[in-house]
């Protein structure tokens, strides 16, 4: 009876370590998905911030023209 109950008592830890590993499994594949979104993001930003540094050197290279 006290090995059933043992062996019943490991199962029952073995599941709940799977249950475990299975939860940082999924954060991890969430944490990798958000670290691209926020690279792709950083990636637009700085064409975003490329484009405007052209269109104010342009603004200011027709002031100085003028």
């Amino acid at each position: 009876a006290e090995i059933a109950r043992n062996v019943e008592q490991a199962a029952a830890g073995t599941q709940e370590v799977s249950a475990n590993i299975q939860g940082v499994t999924a954060a991890v594949s969430e944490t990798s998905d958000v670290a691209r979104e926020i690279q792709q993001a950083a990636t637009d930003l700085n064409a975003e911030a490329q484009t405007l540094r052209q269109s104010v050197s342009s603004f200011l290279a027709e002031i100085r023209g003028s």
